[in-house]
Formats: C-alpha cells, structure tokens, sequence
C-alpha cells in the first residue's frame, strides 16, 4: 500500500478478501482525493467515514481501511461492523465509533488501529509512517511474543484436525487402499 501511495493511486477497496484486487483504483487527483459518484460498489463497513458520506476517497481513506483490515486479522476474518445496520453506518461512524480489537490483541496494534481511524482525514498517518511502526515493533519483538496471539483462537480452529492419506507414507498405507477414511482417521494440518 505504501508503494501505491507514493504512485498517488487510490485503492478505495481494501479489505481482507481483496488485497491484491485493483478494479476500484485510481490515482488521486491534485486534490488529493477521488470522488467516487457511484460509491455503492465499494465495500461500506471497511469505508472510512468521507468516502460513506461523500464519496472522497484518498490514500487517508485507504489508511483508514487498512485499519479495519488489521482488525480483520486480529478476529480471525469477522464481519466488521456487522450488527450495524447499513442505513445507520454513516451516522455510526461519524459520531467517532470504531472496531473493538479482540483482548488479545497486542497494545501496540490497538493504537495503531486507533490512529487510522482517526475522523479527520488528515490526523491519519501515512501508509509510509504505518510501514515504518511496524518496522520498528517487528525489530522490538521478543522470541515469545507474536503479530497474533494464537492461544486464543475461535471455535471454528479447535475441531480435531484430519490427518490426510498420502500413498506412499507408512501411517496412512491403508486408507488409500481401502478408498476412504475410517472414524479414527485424525488429520495434520
């Protein structure tokens, strides 16, 4: 994102799922920022509060969407602002609400969340500062000490992993000849 910025293009779509996605991008103009008149396209709840109300898209507002991407990660991919209807987003967002991050999360990474999703635009940090913080907190980090704390993971990633069969390994020769798993298959992820 840093290299797109400093190219003055726009993602206006970043979200988890669409990282490397670019149908939405543009280069700002000398304004810095985009209008974008046909804003439905966008995704709404990774939105930062100017591009909801009018449209103004702008590498601030990317920043602002990079933070809710981060917030992505740290809940293991929830829906951000989900039980926030659509027709109340804009009022909610601009009356200074945001995300909460997961307990879990390192201090850190909640007041560099925080700071892109500053309301004003221009209080948000650029995504060459945002590279920098996380440079420095990745050189900090000690040997026990993660991005993302794993000992608390959603119920979706404590089922009994399956342990799949290969041919040629020993451990599981008989299901492949057999065509199939029995019930004390377990699998290794």
């Amino acid at each position: 994102m840093a290299f797109l910025a400093n190219l003055r293009i726009v993602h206006r779509d970043l979200a988890a799922k669409n990282i490397t996605g670019f149908a939405l991008s543009r280069t700002e103009d000398d304004h810095d920022y985009m209008r974008n008149l046909r804003h439905n396209r966008a995704r709404l709840r990774w939105s930062a509060p100017e591009a909801v109300s009018d449209g103004s898209f702008s590498e601030k507002s990317d920043v602002w969407s990079f933070g809710v991407l981060l917030w992505e990660m740290h809940t293991f991919g929830e829906t951000p602002f989900e039980k926030i209807p659509p027709e109340r987003f804009p009022d909610y967002l601009n009356s200074g609400q945001t995300l909460v991050p997961p307990e879990s999360t390192p201090h850190w990474m909640v007041e560099l969340m925080h700071s892109c999703w500053r309301l004003k635009p221009k209080l948000r940090p650029t995504f060459a500062t945002l590279c920098d913080r996380l440079r420095n907190h990745v050189q900090l980090l000690k040997h026990n000490e993660y991005y993302l704390n794993l000992s608390h993971l959603p119920e979706i990633f404590s089922e009994t992993p399956v342990q799949a069969a290969h041919p040629e390994d020993p451990e599981t020769e008989g299901i492949v000849e057999n065509g199939g798993f029995d019930d004390s298959t377990t699998a290794t992820i």
